[in-house]
């Protein structure tokens, strides 16, 4: 199954856009027309698209904006925005390649005065 989309936290995988969404069932075909047919980052919008629709859909940025996590966090009942983050998954090729991206992107030191790039003279107020 191919991910194209990964949304994770900072302390865990969240969902995917993968085969489900893409090679899914239209509503129209479902049983159950109240229920949501897509519930992962595309908005729908890869959903029963087939794979090459899909990609193509990722390389225009679907799912990659900021509204798009906006809507997927409101949707999925999570409240810090900050603490998301989606990888295009047809640039980063493994699971752990994106896990560590993710992880290196949300859990980045703080810069502190034991860091050798930090620069005492940016906290002090300038003198006039």
């Amino acid at each position: 199954m191919t991910a194209l989309l990964s949304v994770y936290s900072s302390t865990r995988f969240l969902g995917s856009c993968n085969a489900r969404c893409y090679d899914g069932t239209l509503p129209s075909e479902m049983h159950d027309r109240n229920h949501h047919f897509c519930l992962c980052i595309c908005g729908g919008l890869n959903h029963a698209v087939g794979l090459s629709r899909a990609l193509k859909n990722v390389a225009q940025g679907v799912g990659l904006a900021r509204a798009d996590l906006e809507a997927y966090a409101q949707y999925r009942g999570l409240n810090n925005i900050d603490d998301l983050i989606v990888i295009d998954r047809t640039r980063v090729n493994t699971d752990y390649k994106a896990r560590r991206i993710a992880k290196a992107r949300l859990c980045a030191p703080e810069i502190g005065p034991g860091d050798l790039f930090y620069c005492e003279g940016l906290e002090a107020p300038i003198a006039t």
